[in-house]
């Protein structure tokens, strides 16, 4: 997270700011609340990184991370951070495929089929959620 992003959005109006995971000790957290704070914004939302290998694995770390989450979540709520996204991937991050957006916009994206629904011309996600879109199209005829 740097500074002069920060200080762009704030003069945008945003209110609140997603974080990465700045380390297990609470003074870790409490610097990046103050940084997002000086600005006029909270951070309400941690992602990312947060150390669950070996709880996903049950390696022999497995009872620290869990105990390390336990202190996190306690840290965030004296610091009124709200939420913790976590991602109990069997690896430790998930990858995606870049994309471009309007006017050419840097996005996250990735291929959901090979190729598009005949009915709406979407890619569904699974099998299922095609069926569904193709008698939802049918009914509406």
């Amino acid at each position: 997270m740097v500074d002069e992003n920060l200080r762009l959005v704030s003069s945008v109006g945003v209110t609140d700011i997603i974080g990465r995971y700045p380390g297990p000790r609470r003074d870790q957290l409490v610097i990046l609340c103050q940084r997002v704070d000086r600005r006029g914004m909270r951070l309400s939302v941690l992602e990312g990184y947060v150390p669950h290998g070996d709880i996903m694995r049950s390696r022999p770390r497995h009872d620290e991370q869990i105990e390390s989450y336990l202190r996190l979540i306690g840290h965030m709520g004296k610091l009124s951070v709200e939420v913790c996204c976590c991602k109990f991937m069997p690896l430790e991050e998930r990858a995606r495929t870049g994309g471009t957006g309007r006017s050419g916009a840097e996005v996250t994206a990735f291929e959901a089929m090979s190729r598009s629904c005949t009915m709406c011309r979407f890619a569904h996600i699974t099998r299922s959620s095609a069926q569904g879109c193709r008698r939802l199209v049918l009914n509406s005829l």
